[in-house]
């Protein structure tokens, strides 16, 4: 993962946005990030969480997938952040940032539990996510 630069284009990011950013409780932030997310219908997938247990200010770390190439500043506009990070390669990529969402390989980090998870409605993500962790243990 690294910072998606204004003139490159991806197709999955990962977005951080700063709790004290937002107004309101964080059960309105998230119903509002949920909405803004919804509300993009070139955003096939994506999935949030609250991380506030870690060595940083609360923050929401979130991925998404889209269904065209946008631009760093096109993601930023759009979630309302200032830069964005780069997953590269994919589904494979998409996978990565799934368990950085939960911290499930970095057993050094606070672990977020999979019912914390915002995802997609209808989007098995948990299922994808045990399928590619079976297939990289074979």
């Amino acid at each position: 993962m690294r910072p998606l630069k204004p003139d490159e284009t991806a197709r999955c990011a990962m977005f951080v946005i700063d709790v004290a950013d937002r107004s309101g409780p964080v059960e309105e932030q998230r119903a509002g990030l949920q909405d803004l997310l919804a509300g993009y219908a070139s955003f096939k997938k994506w999935a949030f969480v609250l991380h506030d247990r870690d060595d940083e200010p609360p923050h929401w770390q979130g991925v998404v997938q889209t269904d065209k190439n946008y631009g760093g500043e096109g993601f930023a506009n759009r979630l309302g952040v200032e830069s964005v990070r780069k997953l590269a390669g994919g589904q494979k990529a998409l996978i990565a940032g799934l368990r950085y969402l939960t911290h499930e390989d970095q057993d050094a980090k606070a672990q977020y539990a999979r019912s914390a998870v915002v995802a997609t409605p209808g989007w098995a993500w948990e299922s994808d996510l045990d399928a590619a962790t079976v297939k990289d243990s074979m």
